[in-house]
């Protein structure tokens, strides 16, 4: 039996060598490698897979960016609004303001080379300004004058009648029958009109004039042979002081007769 054994050893020795090596150095491989000494070229592809990881073991300052980003979700729904929050306290009060500047008014007359027509000059610290009446386009006085008095009856030639400058009146040879006052400012009268409902007789002529204070005016006109209206010249104008007595004075300055017909008489009346 022994005779058997030490025939086997000698006949498988070579064997015996082979497996005391590969065990020898299968153990060397799992207990002797130095520490870092694998590492990614050492490693096969594919050969670590998601079983061979520990919980916890690969953490995010481990991983690259652009994987980070494709493990992020969606955007959440916004929130609902938090609730109001307490009322802030009552800020300063403010110190006083600077007082205004005083302003002064002054009545500025017709003719002032900044208010043409009158107004009113104000006048502060920070200058002076104007406020200027509009242009007075005036007010027209309209009257009807029914011949009734003596230049009614012919012969007429050389008769003086007056009439009211204002409605409808009978002619009378007495004028504070017929006249009118003016407004309590002074006035200027111009643009005298005059229409005849009939026409003045050949060689004959009648005249209108604006009596101011019992005193013929130059506002005037006159129609000659034939005519039946007459209107004084653009340029003229007459002042009108305040409160005057103002009539129409109606002649007939001819050798000659002419038929009355009534006469309708217009003027303007403005402030300046």
């Amino acid at each position: 039996m022994l005779a058997k054994l030490r025939r086997h050893a000698r006949q498988n020795s070579i064997g015996y060598v082979a497996l005391f090596v590969a065990l020898g150095g299968t153990s060397y491989a799992a207990v002797g490698l130095p520490t870092n000494s694998v590492g990614p070229k050492q490693l096969r592809k594919n050969s670590v897979g998601t079983s061979n990881l520990r919980n916890g073991a690969v953490t995010p300052p481990k991983l690259a960016h652009s994987t980070i980003a494709l493990l992020a979700g969606k955007t959440g729904p916004t929130g609902k609004t938090g609730p109001t929050g307490p009322t802030g306290s009552v800020g300063q009060t403010g110190g006083p303001g600077q007082n205004g500047a005083g302003v002064s008014s002054t009545p500025v007359a017709s003719g002032n080379a900044n208010c043409a027509n009158g107004g009113s000059q104000f006048t502060s610290a920070s200058g002076t300004t104007y406020a200027c009446n509009g242009a007075d386009t005036g007010a027209a006085m309209v009257a009807r004058i029914k011949t009734t008095g003596t230049c009614a009856t012919l012969p007429n030639n050389g008769c003086s009648d007056f009439g009211s400058p204002s409605g409808t009146s009978n002619s009378s040879t007495t004028e504070s029958d017929v006249t009118m006052v003016s407004p309590d400012t002074p006035l200027v009268a111009s643009d005298l009109t005059v229409t005849l409902d009939g026409s003045v007789l050949n060689n004959s002529a009648r005249s209108f004039t604006l009596s101011v204070a019992g005193v013929d005016t130059t506002l005037t006109c006159e129609i000659g042979s034939f005519g039946s209206s007459c209107s004084a010249p653009t340029a003229t104008t007459v002042v009108v002081p305040a409160a005057s007595t103002i009539s129409i004075h109606d002649q007939v300055p001819a050798a000659f007769s002419t038929t009355m017909g009534d006469a309708l008489v217009s003027l303007r009346l403005t402030t300046g």
